[in-house]
C-alpha cells in the first residue's frame, strides 16, 4: 500500500508538471528555443514517470503475490489497445521517423481465456525499449498460435540485442549495468521476465545483422470454444501520423 500511495503521488506532481509544461507551450509566443525547451521537459517527465512507474512495479512483483487471473478476451483487442496506446506514445516522442505496426492472423480465433493485463504490461515494457532505441525504421507487434500457447513479439530495427541480452540472462544485474548503463531497459526486461514466468510461459530474443532486435514471450492460455488453424498471411497496420493505413501481404 505504501508503495502503491507513492506512486499515485508521484504521478500527481509530473503529470502537474507535464500539465504546466503543456500550457506554457501554448501560451508563450511560438519560437525554436521556446519549443526545444518545452518539449525537453515533457519528454523527461514522461521518461521520469514511466521509469518510477516501473520500478514500482519490480518492487511489487517481488513483496506481493502474484496471481493468475484467467478472463475471457480477444487477443486481437490486446494487440489493438496497445496499437493505440503506443501510437499515442510515438506522437508525444515526435517519433516521425519511425513506423509503428501491427501483425495479426487474418483468420483470427474466437475468444480466449489468458490474464490480459499482465500480457499487455508485458508488451508495454518490450515497447518502451524498442522505442528508447529505435531512432529510425519501426517498431511490430503481434503474435502467433501454436498448440494452447500464444507467441506475442516485439520487434524493432534498433540495435539493442546484445544490451537486452544481457539483461535478460544476468545473474548479476549490477554487474551487467556496470557493462551497459541503461537502467530503463534493464528494468524493462526484468519486469518482462518476471511477469512471463508468473504466467508459466517463457521469453527469448532473436537477432540478426540487418534485422534488429525482437523480443518474443510465450504464455498458456485455455480456450472459450472452436480453436481455428491459424495461417502465415499477416495484416500490416502501418502508423503513419495522423492516420495509419491498412495493407495485405502475402
Amino acid at each position: 500500500m505504501i508503495l502503491t500511495g507513492m506512486s499515485h503521488e508521484m504521478r500527481g506532481l509530473m503529470n502537474a508538471i507535464v500539465g504546466f509544461s503543456f500550457l506554457m507551450e501554448k501560451s508563450c509566443t511560438p519560437n525554436e528555443e521556446n519549443i526545444e525547451y518545452s518539449n525537453l521537459i515533457l519528454k523527461s517527465c514522461n521518461q521520469l514517470i514511466s521509469l518510477f512507474q516501473n520500478y514500482l512495479d519490480s518492487e511489487l512483483l517481488e513483496i506481493e503475490r502474484t496471481e493468475v487471473n484467467y478472463k475471457k478476451c480477444s487477443i486481437s483487442d490486446i494487440i489493438g489497445n496497445s496499437f493505440s496506446e503506443f501510437r499515442e506514445v510515438m506522437t508525444l516522442e515526435n517519433k516521425s521517423g519511425v513506423a509503428l505496426l501491427t501483425e495479426e492472423p487474418l483468420e483470427n480465433i474466437t475468444e480466449i481465456f489468458i490474464d490480459h493485463p499482465k500480457v499487455s504490461r508485458i508488451l508495454l515494457s518490450l515497447f518502451q525499449n524498442a522505442i528508447n532505441s529505435t531512432k529510425s525504421g519501426y517498431i511490430r507487434i503481434g503474435y502467433r498460435i501454436s498448440d494452447r500457447n500464444v507467441t506475442f513479439y516485439v520487434i524493432d530495427s534498433g540495435q539493442d540485442y546484445s544490451k537486452l541480452k544481457e539483461f535478460l540472462n544476468t545473474e548479476d544485474i549490477d554487474k551487467s549495468l556496470s557493462k551497459f548503463f541503461d537502467t530503463a531497459s534493464a528494468i524493462n526486461i526484468i519486469i518482462a521476465k518476471k511477469i512471463v514466468r508468473i504466467l508459466g510461459g517463457e521469453i527469448w530474443l532473436d537477432s540478426d545483422d540487418s534485422s534488429g532486435t525482437g523480443v518474443w514471450f510465450s504464455v498458456p492460455f485455455k480456450v472459450t470454444s472452436g480453436l481455428d488453424m491459424l495461417t502465415s498471411k499477416v495484416m500490416l497496420k502501418q502508423f503513419c501520423e495522423p492516420e495509419f493505413h491498412i495493407q495485405s501481404c502475402n
